[in-house]
C-alpha cells in the first residue's frame, strides 16, 4: 500500500519533467496573390508577408516570351484562366503550379474581356470588339459555339442557370440561359455598365454602371450599382455612387466586389464607398482612400485592393476596418487573383 502510495505521489512529477510534446497548429495563414503589370509581366507575392516571390512569371506560366498585357484573372476549380486585351488567345493555368495547362484560340473572335463558369463543363467568354459571347468547351478547352449580344460585352457572371452580361454601348445586361445557350432577356441599367458581381444568397446579380460621359458625349452622371433579381431578371433597386467632397466630373468607378455579408464595395476616385445588398437603400463612405480595383479573397474572407497609382496591392478584413497585409510591385498593377500556398 505503501509503495503505490508513493507511486500515485511521484506520478505528477515524472509527468512535468517529461520532453515537451510538439503542438500542431493546422491553421495556414499563408496564400499567394498573382498580379499582373503594365509591362506585361506576371509577379507572384507571398502573402501576408508581402514578399515579391516571383517577378516575371510570364514566359513559364504562358509558354511566350512577348509581354502580354493581361487583364483578368479567373480561378474555377484547379484552373486559373487568364486573359488578355493584346491577343486573342485564353491561357489556361494549373492552379497551384502556375505551368500552362492549355491554350484556347479565340481566332477572329478577338481578345477575351472576361468568363464566367455556368457548369463543369461550360463557360462563356466575352468579346468586346465582335460583340459575342463564346461557348468553350472545359473538357477539351475550345470554343463550341457563338451567342451574339447588344453592344460590346464585357463583365460576365453565372448564378444557377443564368448569366449576366454586362454590355456597355447598349446601357443593358444580356441574361443567358445555360441551358439554351441563348440571351433570354435583356435587362436596361444606367449608361455604361461596367462590372458585375453576383450575391448568391439573396439571388442577385450587381452592375456597377459608370454613367454617362464616361464612354460617351453626354452630360457627366454619377455612377450607379443596379441590383437584378435571378428569378424574373427585374432591377430591384439602383443606387447612386458617390463620396463626400467628389468631383461629379473626375467621378469614376473602379471595380466591384460582393462579400459573404451582404455588402457591396465599390473603388470611386476619391474613396471606397459601401452598399448593403439586402437593403439597397444607400452607398456609405467607408475609405477615404483611392484604390483603381479590387477582388474577393474567398478563401481568407478578405478584400484585395489595387492602389490608385498602380504600385502595389493592400488587404483588409470583410469590413474595411483594418488593413491587413500589403504588398508592392515596381511595375504598375492591372489586375490581381489571389491563390493557395
Amino acid at each position: 500500500m505503501r509503495c503505490l502510495l508513493g507511486l500515485v505521489l511521484l506520478l505528477p512529477f515524472v509527468v512535468a519533467c517529461s520532453p515537451d510534446e510538439t503542438v500542431i497548429n493546422s491553421f495556414d495563414d499563408r496564400w499567394r496573390l498573382l498580379a499582373s503589370t503594365g509591362n506585361g509581366q506576371l509577379v507572384l507575392a507571398d502573402m501576408p508577408s508581402g514578399s515579391v516571390i516571383r517577378t516575371n512569371l510570364t514566359e513559364t506560366a504562358l509558354g511566350s516570351p512577348e509581354p502580354q498585357r493581361i487583364t483578368a484573372q479567373r480561378l474555377f476549380r484547379e484552373d486559373l484562366f487568364v486573359l488578355s486585351a493584346d491577343s486573342s488567345v485564353l491561357w489556361v493555368l494549373d492552379a497551384d503550379s502556375l505551368y500552362l495547362r492549355a491554350r484556347v484560340d479565340c481566332g477572329t473572335r478577338g481578345p477575351a474581356a472576361d468568363i464566367a463558369f455556368a457548369n463543369a463543363t461550360t463557360a462563356l467568354v466575352s468579346h468586346p470588339s465582335t460583340n459575342v459571347v463564346s461557348v468553350l468547351d472545359l473538357t477539351v478547352y475550345t470554343i463550341a459555339s457563338d451567342i451574339p449580344v447588344p453592344g460590346t460585352p464585357g463583365a460576365l457572371r453565372a448564378l444557377g442557370n443564368q448569366i449576366a452580361v454586362t454590355c456597355r454601348t447598349a446601357s443593358a445586361v444580356a441574361i443567358i440561359d445555360s441551358r439554351t445557350l441563348a440571351v433570354e432577356a435583356r435587362v436596361p441599367v444606367p449608361p455604361a455598365p461596367m462590372y458585375c458581381e453576383i450575391d448568391e444568397a439573396l439571388g442577385l446579380f450587381c452592375v456597377v454602371s459608370l454613367g454617362a460621359g464616361r464612354l460617351d458625349n453626354e452630360p457627366a452622371t454619377r455612377p450607379q450599382l443596379s441590383f437584378i433579381r435571378v428569378t424574373d431578371r427585374a432591377v430591384v433597386g439602383t443606387v447612386e455612387l458617390s463620396a463626400r467632397d467628389e468631383d461629379l466630373a473626375t467621378s469614376r468607378a473602379g471595380g466591384l466586389i460582393v462579400t459573404d455579408e451582404q455588402l457591396a464595395y465599390v473603388p470611386l476616385s476619391n474613396a471606397v464607398v459601401r452598399v448593403n445588398t439586402r437593403t439597397r437603400s444607400r452607398a456609405t463612405t467607408v475609405l477615404f482612400e483611392a484604390f483603381s480595383a479590387t477582388t474577393w479573397n474567398p478563401a481568407r474572407r478578405e478584400v484585395c485592393m489595387v492602389r490608385s497609382d498602380s504600385s502595389g496591392v493592400d488587404v483588409f478584413d470583410p469590413y474595411l476596418e483594418g488593413r491587413r497585409s500589403s504588398v508592392t510591385i515596381s511595375s504598375p498593377v492591372m489586375s490581381i487573383a489571389p491563390l493557395l500556398p
